[in-house]
């Protein structure tokens, strides 16, 4: 039967096992299910064969039930066991802050206080709810006149970040994003491989131009992820990683891209850990790189003089413009 991975004010992501599936590869799932007020039992379908579906727009505190079959090319199977009643999350009540500020993303117009919408800039600096973030998220599916989302609360959960950052999968204005923190729940959530992870997926759907990203935990497993998005990307055009912990495994998956990557033309690394040998390696995806016209690389390990700096002075166009100051 399935069973609930995350529950949400407005929806509940479910999950099952396959334990019988036969000899035909499945190529969806679908699922059917019931509220307790009603005798009716409502269709929904996964798009492939996954084992987890985001059922949305429900009712808070109401409880429902599922069953779920699978879908192969020949038939469908018998559905499995019907689950628990798992009702949705109890909504919370939004602070008069964000009711202003949902109010103000419907209707185009400038927020308020430290959630505040200015010169096209949605700026959270404040720790959000979970019913909070969702309201917002709505609020930003409405709005046509924003174009950068940034991120910088001391502490938020991933929960709020991923309800925030999903409105830009319905949000064709906003084209920049930053994050940055430094509260302990930033260190252990929004810093960390899942945003990673998670961020790398956002790119890869939304038209998102612009990502600024700096934190202490921003390392080169982000850099890597990140950079193997945008060897694929053809959107993001201004890429920051700064006062961050990326070093030289990082720099390499960054030559990687930049020698196939034909949107980015700017590029911060200020307050990082590189060294010589991947200033080398950047100087590599330097020489097949035909769009790259800034390049920050102030305060790390490598500097203009050494031997790593040496490699990308001769391996960069005329177009591009390096920056050094050594530490």
């Amino acid at each position: 039967a399935p069973t609930a991975k995350t529950v949400k004010p407005d929806g509940i992501i479910l999950e099952w096992l396959n334990d019988d599936q036969g000899s035909e590869v499945v190529r969806n799932y679908r699922l059917l299910f019931q509220s307790q007020d009603s005798d009716i039992w409502k269709e929904i379908s996964t798009s492939d064969s996954q084992k987890q579906i985001l059922i949305e727009n429900l009712p808070s505190a109401t409880p429902f039930r599922f069953k779920v079959q699978s879908v192969d090319k020949i038939c469908l199977s018998a559905f499995s066991d019907v689950s628990e009643w798992i009702s949705t999350a109890q909504e919370t009540e939004l602070s008069d802050e964000v009711k202003i500020l949902v109010a103000n993303l419907k209707s185009n117009t400038a927020g308020v206080g430290r959630l505040a919408g200015y010169d096209m800039t949605l700026t959270l600096e404040k720790n959000l709810s979970l019913s909070e973030a969702i309201a917002i998220r709505n609020g930003l599916k409405l709005n046509s006149n924003l174009e950068t989302l940034e991120i910088k609360p001391k502490d938020i959960s991933m929960e709020c970040l991923e309800e925030v950052v999903a409105s830009l999968k319905t949000n064709n204005n906003i084209f920049g994003i930053e994050f940055s923190g430094s509260g302990p729940i930033c260190t252990q959530t929004l810093l960390t491989a899942r945003s990673a992870q998670y961020l790398s997926n956002l790119i890869e759907t939304t038209r998102t131009g612009v990502i600024s990203l700096r934190g202490r935990n921003i390392d080169d497993q982000w850099a890597v992820l990140i950079a193997t998005t945008l060897r694929r990307n053809q959107s993001v055009e201004n890429l920051g990683l700064t006062e961050s912990q990326i070093g030289d495994e990082g720099a390499k998956a960054l030559g990687k891209m930049l020698a196939v990557n034909r949107t980015v033309n700017f590029l911060a690394l200020n307050r990082n850990q590189i060294t010589d040998m991947g200033a080398k390696a950047l100087a590599q995806g330097l020489k097949q790189n035909t769009t790259l016209k800034y390049l920050y690389l102030n305060e790390n390990v490598v500097s203009e003089m050494s031997e790593g700096g040496r490699a990308i002075q001769e391996a960069k166009s005329e177009r591009l413009a390096v920056y050094w100051t050594s530490r």
